[in-house]
């Protein structure tokens, strides 16, 4: 999953063009969590499948629809939430986060990350026990 973390996306030198622009991209999920998802890819594991969501996806994603495409990059559609999955996500979530506010060497307009893990590992480390509805 690509998630643009960041209301701004422009630099303090960008026109008013480029701002313009960058405004009017994913603005309805930027400003409700203040984060978008311009795409991701999840091999259901139900199906067997790889499924592709692009960034035309991601520009109708807004309110509940979030948190819909978050859990079906999680493979939690029709099924439970993995624990183990969501707490090693928000664990690296968590460090960066730690390291962007105490960092004072650069100037962090916004950033781009990768979320990924091993879909043929989910099922192995997900037990019963180890699931969130």
């Amino acid at each position: 999953m690509d998630c643009s973390a960041s209301k701004r996306t422009w630099d303090h030198m960008a026109t008013e063009e480029k701002i313009q622009k960058e405004q009017s991209k994913y603005k309805q999920c930027k400003e409700e969590y203040g984060f978008c998802i311009p795409g991701f890819q999840v091999f259901r594991l139900a199906t067997g499948k790889l499924l592709k969501y692009n960034k035309d996806y991601g520009k109708r994603l807004h309110g509940q629809t979030v948190k819909d495409a978050i859990r079906n990059f999680l493979n939690g559609v029709g099924t439970s939430l993995c624990r183990a999955l969501i707490l090693q996500f928000l664990s690296t979530l968590w460090k960066i986060q730690k390291w962007a506010s105490r960092q004072t060497a650069l100037r962090v307009y916004s950033c781009s990350l990768l979320l990924s893990y091993d879909a043929a590992k989910l099922r192995e480390c997900c037990g019963e026990e180890d699931v969130l509805t």
